[in-house]
């Protein structure tokens, strides 16, 4: 007898330890990587999503048991490719993103989330194909030179699931753009995209 109650302690234990949130007035860091699938709106019929990676880190406060706050700094690449005016290629648009988000817990270690994400570009390139060769070049410049815009500081809203076992967590976010990525020719192009990491919470 003394067996069993010892084993039902042990198994209570290690199901509140792997689905245990941290506590209300607590911190807590998430380290996290995985794939970035960005897309662009008004980029021309056939355009298609740039598959990247992202990586960063969030740090969150418990508010109170069910409700979590955090914000973070996560490198991601974005962008798209297909046709591009005459030419067949690929925009990469890498930004700085900086989620800030309120995580609602439905369920123990089961969180949707939302907030607002500001991305400051850090990067961009026009890759092309012409002929037999691939060239690539700066695409800010070659935006800006047919009289366009891109501004430096993206603004998008956020909206997601995650779901935490053992310290471990799946994060799944798709981002709706909101401010404008390019300026072109009268034509307003925005970002959106989907992020899917794995990172584990400290």
């Amino acid at each position: 007898m003394k067996k069993f109650f010892f084993a039902a302690l042990v198994a209570l234990a290690s199901s509140t330890m792997a689905f245990a949130q941290k506590p209300a007035g607590s911190f807590s860091v998430t380290p996290m990587a995985g794939l970035s699938v960005g897309l662009m709106t008004n980029m021309g019929d056939d355009s298609q999503s740039r598959v990247g990676f992202t990586a960063g880190a969030e740090l969150q406060y418990q508010a109170a048991k069910q409700i979590g706050l955090s914000a973070g700094v996560f490198y991601n690449q974005q962008g798209t490719k297909g046709k591009i005016g005459s030419l067949d290629g690929t925009v990469k648009m890498d930004y700085v993103n900086v989620p800030v988000l309120v995580n609602y817990y439905i369920v123990e270690g089961l969180a949707i989330k939302a907030g607002i994400q500001p991305g400051f570009l850090v990067n961009d390139k026009l890759k092309a194909a012409i002929g037999s060769k691939s060239v690539e070049s700066g695409f800010k410049d070659i935006v800006e030179k047919a009289g366009g815009k891109v501004p430096s500081v993206a603004l998008s809203v956020p909206v997601g699931l995650s779901y935490e076992f053992e310290g471990f967590v799946i994060d799944c976010r798709y981002a709706f753009g909101i401010t404008n990525a390019i300026e072109l020719a009268g034509e307003q192009t925005k970002h959106s995209g989907l992020t899917l990491t794995v990172g584990y919470r400290f």
